[in-house]
């Protein structure tokens, strides 16, 4: 080409290197290429299972599952796909569907075509002749059209959601689990949707369902249901919160959630505690003759019980740790005390002190949360003491957020005390002491924490 043989040899040499670091290139792309062609259908399926769109936005889980869905599509077309593989990307789709379903509803977004698709590929796994296969499919399609329902309950909706109760019964009437998730999504629509009719019918059907199972323990959980709709139009499971509210119809549903017990008092000793629970709210609100009322009628109906009765001993220590609770308002309650980590709590406070028992129970950790938030906003104009129902130690306060370092956690000791002074049976409780020790209120929310030592400032100026 014209160079003196020495250059042209260096250009050789620059030339052999450049092709064969392009050659090596090349086969090292060829062997990726190749391992990821490789890859066993097997692990591609797994990896598909690692998708989780409750972690995500609505946007992203909606565009997340499709996706999800675009690759089980072309995974069935491989050639070297099994019946158990099949099986299992059915198993994927199905709950791909589901969640699509689900998602859009919460989203209140219209979810019709979404859910089309998930009963039509529903029914189609339905026609096979493995059992497993119609087992699970058949209380998906449950689990979903019972969700989608108290979501919107809907005549349309509750139709089609106790038509499929009735045909894919197999798949829960006979496992205690599933029973009681579906149980728990009715209650949850009759909580959201107080005297629904349409709620109502279903969760009879349900129930009349349960009664027929050979477990003797879903055929109670089917009888507990059945009382429990005696209580549908009086909205029992938020009686509590409604009277602390002072909701205006939340004393005259109390009075007809105690005639019905009086016309049945065979019922389930849950719906009792509900009730005591109740109607005890009615003294955070100062209505100590309702209090009064519905515990004289609830104590008729217990010493009528019959002394073989099981419930009868339960429910007279229950009213007597309740009478005890009672009698304190108004009275001068010791504080002083130690915290967790060796404080000392005085007996007196120059603000008010609120008095929160609580366990690990969602509402417990709920409470904490408000008091946490109204610390922090500076409205909580009050010395907030935790009583934990178990023991509380330093790790606890490592994990649990929730509880500020203003925040007082009684030692074991003291707690101990306080639940012996003050036996409480539900938690979270809020008792409001004032600046002398003196139950001043019981049993209220944060929210009435603050007006009510609002009022007391005020009524107190001089």
């Amino acid at each position: 080409i014209g160079l003196p043989p020495k250059q042209a040899l260096i250009g050789l040499l620059v030339l052999g290197a450049v092709a064969a670091a392009l050659f090596f290139a090349n086969q090292k792309q060829g062997i990726v290429s190749s391992n990821e062609s490789d890859i066993g259908i097997d692990k591609q399926i797994n990896e598909l299972e690692l998708f989780d769109p409750s972690r995500k936005i609505y946007t992203e889980a909606y565009r997340g599952v499709q996706e999800n869905n675009e690759k089980i599509a072309e995974l069935r077309q491989r050639d070297d796909i099994t019946p158990a593989l099949v099986k299992k990307l059915n198993s994927m789709e199905l709950r791909n569907l589901e969640t699509l379903v689900l998602r859009s509803m919460k989203a209140d977004v219209n979810a019709d075509n979404e859910m089309e698709a998930f009963v039509n590929f529903a029914e189609s796994l339905l026609n096979t002749d493995d059992q497993q296969v119609k087992d699970s499919t058949g209380f998906a399609l449950v689990r979903t059209l019972v969700s989608a329902f108290v979501m919107s309950p809907t005549e349309a909706r509750g139709i089609t959601a106790s038509e499929a109760i009735k045909f894919n019964q197999a798949s829960f009437v006979n496992s205690k689990t599933r029973a009681d998730l579906l149980r728990k999504l009715f209650v949850k629509g009759l909580d959201s949707h107080p005297a629904n009719p349409y709620v109502d019918s279903c969760i009879r059907e349900f129930g009349a369902i349960l009664e027929t199972s050979s477990s003797a323990d879903i055929a109670t959980l089917g009888r507990n249901i059945h009382e429990y709709t005696l209580y549908s139009k009086v909205h029992l499971e938020s009686l509590e919160k409604r009277i602390r509210y002072r909701e205006p119809k939340a004393l005259g549903n109390l009075d007809q959630a105690l005639r019905t017990l009086e016309a049945n008092p065979d019922t389930d000793i849950r719906i009792w505690k509900t009730l005591i629970r109740s109607y005890e709210a009615t003294l955070s609100i100062e209505a100590k003759q309702n209090f009064q009322t519905a515990r004289n009628i609830i104590g008729e109906l217990v010493a009528k019980l019959p002394d073989s009765d099981q419930r009868k001993a339960e429910l007279r220590t229950l009213l007597d740790r309740q009478k005890i609770r009672s009698e304190t308002m108004g009275t001068t309650f010791d504080l002083s005390g130690t915290t967790f980590d060796g404080q000392p709590i005085g007996k007196t406070s120059n603000e008010f002190t609120a008095l929160v028992f609580v366990d690990q129970n969602p509402k417990s950790t709920l409470i904490m949360k408000e008091i946490s938030t109204a610390i922090a906003e500076g409205s909580g104009a009050f010395r907030p003491i935790m009583v934990f129902k178990r023991d509380f130690v330093e790790q606890d306060r490592k994990n649990f957020k929730l509880v500020p370092r203003r925040v007082l956690v009684a030692s074991r000791e003291t707690a101990l005390k306080y639940l012996e002074s003050f036996p409480c049976d539900h938690f979270p409780y809020l008792l409001l002491i004032d600046q002398n020790g003196v139950i001043v209120a019981g049993n209220l929310s944060v929210v009435q924490t603050g007006n009510r030592i609002a009022t007391f400032s005020r009524n107190n100026k001089p």
